[in-house]
């Protein structure tokens, strides 16, 4: 055990603070050297001479935590990507074997903060195979303990240095986009406050319906103009429907219809005539009279016809 001794007569003595930049100097050369001539050496020596005790590391506290450039230059984010499967059990701990000498160098170095800490056993398989690289077989005889017990103690530290490695980057990550989010957000709030309020929904719906109702109206009026509606009109002169209807005025009491009348030529008048048919009649024998007079009548325009046609034909030959 060496300490320091502070002598008053000494007029020029050691700085203070020397011994621990001794100690860690020297346990930086034994982590060196665990993989070469202290390979062979007993786990739990290790352990003592790298400085670790039950309650973790003696400078743990004083170190800083890595930031995301310096952890780059030891894990790449590749290599967190495969602790994150290990530590999900999605792979065997082979996958990740290569990583374990810059792990142990990062944790027994004090370069993780104070906020990782572990176990004697977890910190005794991290050194003995991230550092003495000695296999879980060797292991198992040294210690004592089944193979999946110290592989259970090894998913353990591995779960607690990739969850710590983890938040220290996303912490840095948060911190450099929080300043550019607080801007992006107080310039999203300036335009809200410069923006002019957008009418009410009701009377945006309003001038909808009333733009609707207006094309609705043009489709209709198209529709109505592209249809034939001369063959709905009410035909008959006001002659025929005067002599058709009751002359006091009263609502008949049978169904009053009125033939299609086309005023062109005597012929025409013939026809339409003809086709004026007064309906309510009930008795058998005026039907038959009805019907007697339709066909004089439309005898009499075709013969009318027959003699214009003849006419015609005269004077063309003229």
């Amino acid at each position: 055990m060496v300490r320091p001794l502070s002598n008053p007569r000494l007029a020029s003595g050691p700085a203070e603070g020397w011994l621990d930049a001794f100690r860690r100097d020297f346990q930086r050369r034994v982590m060196e050297l665990l993989s070469f001539q202290f390979a062979s050496l007993p786990t739990s020596l290790g352990l003592s001479l790298v400085g670790h005790t039950k309650g973790g590391l003696k400078d743990q506290a004083a170190q800083a935590s890595l930031t995301t450039a310096q952890l780059h230059q030891h894990l790449l984010p590749h290599d967190l990507k495969r602790m994150e499967a290990y530590s999900r059990n999605m792979v065997d701990y082979h996958l990740i074997v290569d990583l374990l000498p810059a792990l142990a160098r990062l944790y027994f170095g004090g370069k993780l903060g104070p906020n990782v800490k572990l176990s004697q056993v977890q910190a005794a398989v991290l050194l003995a195979q991230g550092l003495q690289h000695k296999t879980v077989g060797t292991l198992e005889k040294e210690m004592g303990l089944p193979s999946a017990q110290l592989l259970a103690m090894f998913n353990k530290s591995m779960r607690k240095l990739y969850k710590h490695l983890q938040a220290s980057v996303e912490g840095e990550v948060e911190a450099e986009a929080a300043p550019r989010l607080r801007s992006a957000l107080e310039r999203e709030a300036s335009e809200r406050e410069s923006m002019t309020p957008l009418e009410s929904m009701a009377k945006e719906l309003k001038e909808g319906g009333k733009n609707m109702e207006k094309k609705l109206n043009e489709k209709q009026q198209k529709l109505l103009e592209s249809l034939d509606l001369n063959k709905y009109a009410v035909t008959g002169t006001d002659e025929r429907w005067g002599k058709a209807l009751p002359k006091d005025g009263s609502t008949p009491s049978t169904v009053v219809s009125v033939g299609n009348v086309r005023a062109v030529k005597s012929a025409g008048d013939a026809e339409a005539e003809a086709s004026a048919v007064f309906c309510g009649a009930t008795d058998k024998g005026k039907k038959k009279g009805g019907k007697k007079r339709m066909r004089a009548l439309a005898g009499k325009g075709k013969k009318q016809k027959a003699r214009s046609k003849g006419s015609k034909k005269t004077k063309k030959k003229r």
